[in-house]
Formats: C-alpha cells, sequence, structure tokens
C-alpha cells in the first residue's frame, strides 16, 4: 500500500491552513473593521482649501492612488468625473483625493495629474489606518468619519459617464442618501 498518496493530500490542506492563517493575521486585513472611525489626521494639501471636503457632508468617497501604481494612472479619469459629480450635482457627497505611498517630493508632482486638489499621505498613515488591502482604494465615509464600505482596484469595462453612475449608485449604493437633500443625518 502506498502511504504516499495519502499524506500528499494532508500536507497540502496543512499547507492552506496555514496560509490562511498567516493572511488572516496580516495586519491590513485582521486589524481593520467596516465602521472604524477615522481619527482626524492633518493631511497637507496641494492647494489653499476651505477645510476637509469630507467635512460637512452625509458620505464621501476618498480615492488613495500612488504614483508608481499602473491601476491608479488607470483611475485617474473616474477620480476626475466622481470628484465633479460630488462637487457639481450633490450638495451632500464629498470627494476626497489622498496620494501617498512614496516621497513627498513625488507625491506633489503626481497630484498634478488630477483635476482635483490632492492630500498628501507623506507618511503613510491615513493609508494605513483605511486597512486597505490594494491601491487604488476607495473608501466611502459616513458624516461622522466612519468607513462604511471599502474596496481596492480601478473599475474598467465600461464608458466613463456609466463607471461614475456604477461607483455612486452600485458599488457605494448612494441613490437614497443622494436623493434626500439634507445635508447632515
Amino acid at each position: 500500500m502506498n502511504t504516499n498518496s495519502r499524506s500528499s493530500p494532508s500536507l497540502l490542506w496543512l499547507s492552506i491552513a496555514v496560509l490562511l492563517l498567516l493572511l488572516f493575521k496580516s495586519k491590513a486585513f485582521f486589524s481593520f473593521k467596516l465602521g472604524t472611525q477615522l481619527p482626524e489626521i492633518s493631511l497637507p494639501a496641494t492647494t489653499e482649501q476651505a477645510g476637509d471636503p469630507c467635512g460637512e457632508v452625509k458620505r464621501c468617497i476618498v480615492a488613495y492612488v500612488a504614483p508608481w501604481c499602473p491601476h491608479c494612472e488607470d483611475a485617474i479619469p473616474l477620480i476626475n468625473a466622481i470628484a465633479h459629480f460630488s462637487k457639481t450635482r450633490s450638495p451632500v457627497l464629498g470627494f476626497k483625493l489622498v496620494v501617498g505611498r512614496d516621497k513627498a517630493s513625488t507625491l506633489a508632482e503626481y497630484s498634478k495629474s488630477f483635476n482635483v486638489p490632492a492630500f498628501l499621505d507623506v507618511d503613510d498613515r491615513f493609508y494605513h489606518l483605511i486597512g486597505s488591502p490594494g491601491i487604488p482604494a476607495w473608501v466611502l465615509l459616513d458624516h461622522n468619519r466612519r468607513v462604511i464600505h471599502r474596496f481596492s482596484g480601478s473599475p474598467v469595462g465600461l464608458p466613463l459617464d456609466e463607471l461614475v453612475e456604477w461607483m455612486i449608485f452600485g458599488e457605494f449604493e448612494l441613490g437614497p442618501i443622494l436623493a434626500n437633500r439634507k445635508c447632515m443625518v
């Protein structure tokens, strides 16, 4: 009787169990929970702005990008379009662009690629607080800075206007919030 055929599946399952344990023990994956309230963090802005764009709104979409990230480059038109949507079509939706995960000089230069003022995460504190598993990261905050949704990646495959609609009304499910014109809950 050949015992090697029985030990191979056992070894495989043991290896998978160890890998899963390591994955769930990783800081970004294990320590973050939806509903976490982000502390106020002062990030340097690329332009003179009147406060935090997430300050007086019901919901705020935060996009986190990095200069070296090819998917972030792909997301530039989508980020610009969502920022424009929040500024022109909804008084209850804010948008914040955070650029990080590189040297400060590189962050400032890269932020010029966008049509929206950016905040620079020069020490990666914001990145670690949102617990993102990847970049670009998308985070939806409520009016108390609680993270109510997050995902990473750059959605593709639809025309830009349809991607904006999918992000706002599909992924983030903001239809009911945007229909209610009150600025606070």
